[in-house]
C-alpha cells in the first residue's frame, strides 16, 4: 500500500510539473525571455521542496534526472536537425574566421576569470572556461525574427557562426571529458594532450563517417520502406528512436549522448524529406526538453547559492567580453563597427551547450565542479540570456526605420 502511495505521490508530482512547465512556456512565450529560465526556477524550485519537506524523493528524483538526461537527448538532436550544412558550406570562410575568434577568445577570457579572479584550479577553469566557449543563439534569433531582420547578410552571419559554435562545443566536450583524469593531477604533458585529442578526434570522424553513411545510404530506403507500412504519426516516432538508438550507440562507443544526439540530429538534417520528422519531433521535444533544464535546477544546492552570487558576476562580465570580442572583432574586419557589437552581444548568451557540459563536469564530482561553480554557472548563463535579450531587442529597435 505504502509503495502504492509513493507511485501516486511521484505521478502527481511529474503531471503538475509538466503543466507547470506548459504555463511556463507560455508566459515566457509572451516576452523576449527563454522559457529555459522558468524551468531552471521550477527544477530549483522542487530541489527546495525537497529539502523543506522531503517529498517526494529519493526514489521520485531518479525519475526526473531521468527524464532530464532524456531531455537533453531531445535537446541535441533537435540542434542537429536544425542545422544546415549546406548553407554554411557556402560561406564557410566568414564564418570560419568569426567562429575561430569566438571560441578562442571566448575561452581565453572565461580561463582567465576563473583561474585569477576565481582562484580556481586548472580543471575546474577548463571545465568552465569550455562551457562558456558555448553559445545558445537561439535566445536571440526570436529577436532578430521578430525584428525581420534574420534574413539580412549580418543575420545569416550570425547564424551560421552559431551552427559552428554548436558544432565546436560538442567537439570540446568530448575533448574536456577524455582529458578530465589528466587535468585533475594539474598538468597535462604535450604528448597526452595530443593523444587523448588524436583519439578524440578519430572516435568523431569515425561516428561521423557512420552517421553520413547511414544519412547517404539507408535513410531514404529506410524511410521508404517505413512511409509504406506506417502512418505519419508512425513513423515520426520511429525515426525519432532511432534517433535515440544513435545517440545511445554513441555512449556506448565511449562518446556522451550529447555528441551521439547531435550527430544522429545532424544525419537526418541532410535530407529535405527529413523535414517531417522535425515537426513529428517538435510534441516529444516540447515535453522532454524542460525537463533538461528542470534537472539543472534541482542539481543546484541551494546552500551554494550565497557563495555563488559574486561568481556568477565575474562569469557574466567574462561570458559577455568574451564573446563581444571573440565575434565582435572579425566581424568588424568582415563588416562594420554596428555589425559587429550587434553580433557579439548577439552570441552573448549561454544555455543548452553550456548547461550540458557544466552537467557532465558535475558527473566527474565535486573536485571537477563544485557545488558553488555549478550554481555560479548556472546563474551566469540565466543572466546572460536576460541581459543578450534585452540587449539585441534595444538595438535592433534603434536600427529599424519605424
Amino acid at each position: 500500500m505504502e509503495s502504492t502511495h509513493d507511485l501516486s505521490v511521484t505521478i502527481l508530482v511529474l503531471g503538475l510539473t509538466i503543466g507547470l512547465a506548459m504555463l511556463i512556456k507560455a508566459f515566457f512565450s509572451r516576452g523576449i525571455l527563454p522559457p529555459l529560465v522558468g524551468y531552471i526556477g521550477l527544477g530549483l524550485g522542487l530541489r527546495l521542496v525537497e529539502q523543506g519537506w522531503g517529498a517526494p524523493y529519493p526514489e521520485s528524483r531518479d525519475i526526473f534526472l531521468f527524464l532530464g538526461d532524456a531531455g537533453l537527448v531531445a535537446l541535441l538532436f533537435r540542434v542537429g536537425l536544425e542545422s544546415n550544412l549546406r548553407r554554411l558550406r557556402s560561406q564557410i570562410g566568414r564564418a570560419s574566421l568569426v567562429a575561430v575568434g569566438d571560441i578562442c577568445l571566448a575561452g581565453i577570457v572565461a580561463y582567465g576569470a576563473c583561474r585569477w579572479l576565481l582562484s580556481l584550479d586548472l580543471t575546474q577553469s577548463v571545465i568552465v572556461a569550455s562551457a562558456l566557449t558555448a553559445t545558445s543563439v537561439g535566445v536571440t534569433v526570436s529577436v532578430w525574427q521578430a525584428a525581420g531582420s534574420l534574413n539580412t547578410r549580418t543575420g545569416a552571419l550570425l547564424v551560421d557562426v552559431a551552427e559552428m559554435d554548436d558544432i565546436a562545443g560538442v567537439i570540446i566536450l568530448g575533448l574536456v571529458l577524455a582529458l578530465a583524469s589528466d587535468l585533475r593531477t594539474g598538468h597535462v604533458r604535450l604528448e597526452a594532450f595530443e593523444t587523448v585529442l588524436g583519439l578524440t578526434l578519430a572516435k568523431l570522424a569515425l561516428f561521423t563517417a557512420v552517421c553520413f553513411a547511414f544519412a547517404r545510404y539507408l535513410e531514404r530506403p529506410l524511410m521508404a520502406f517505413l512511409r509504406h507500412w506506417e502512418v505519419p504519426a508512425d513513423l515520426n516516432l520511429t525515426m525519432t528512436a532511432l534517433g535515440f538508438i544513435l545517440a545511445a550507440l554513441a555512449g556506448l562507443l565511449g562518446f556522451s549522448l550529447a555528441i551521439g544526439a547531435f550527430f544522429a540530429g545532424l544525419a537526418f538534417s541532410r535530407d529535405p524529406r527529413a523535414l517531417p520528422l522535425d515537426r513529428g519531433f517538435t510534441p516529444i521535444y516540447e515535453l522532454l526538453s524542460p525537463f533538461f533544464f528542470i534537472g539543472i535546477g534541482l542539481r543546484i544546492a541551494p546552500a551554494s547559492l550565497p557563495m555563488a552570487g559574486l561568481a556568477s558576476l565575474v562569469l557574466l562580465l567574462a561570458a559577455l567580453l568574451g564573446k563581444l570580442l571573440g565575434n565582435g572583432l572579425p566581424v568588424w574586419f568582415l563588416e562594420n563597427r554596428r555589425a559587429a557589437l550587434l553580433v557579439g552581444v548577439s552570441m552573448a548568451p549561454r544555455a543548452e551547450v553550456t548547461m550540458i557540459i557544466m552537467q557532465m563536469g558535475q558527473g566527474l564530482g565535486d573536485w571537477a565542479v563544485p557545488d558553488a561553480i555549478f550554481a555560479a554557472v548556472v546563474l551566469s548563463s540565466v543572466l546572460t540570456c536576460i541581459v543578450g535579450a534585452v540587449l539585441v531587442k534595444v538595438m535592433l529597435d534603434k536600427l529599424s526605420p519605424g
